[in-house]
């Protein structure tokens, strides 16, 4: 049975996985991400990828919510690195 701890849990990694979203879209439509610091999303997407290493190595594959929403935050980290440093397709 799930408890409050963990829907908590569950909810929190939820928001700050979709809280990508929004900035991942604006890149996407204006084609480039001049607004956001380079050095910033160096340091949330190593966040992310060593948070996800780290989830993986303690709890193993059991928690597949938190991975998911690990990978998903990667993903689009991804697209807005990808409008950062091609803008415009270049």
């Amino acid at each position: 049975m799930i408890g409050i701890l963990e829907i908590i849990g569950y909810l929190a990694a939820l928001l700050f996985s979709i809280s990508t979203i929004p900035q991942a879209y604006q890149c996407y439509k204006q084609k480039h991400a001049n607004g956001i610091n380079l050095s910033m999303l160096v340091m949330w997407a190593l966040g992310e990828i060593l948070m996800l290493i780290y989830v993986i190595g303690t709890l193993g594959l059991v928690n597949i919510p938190l991975i998911i929403t690990h990978v998903v935050t990667i993903i689009l980290l991804i697209v807005i690195f990808r409008y950062k440093l091609f803008p415009d397709g270049k």
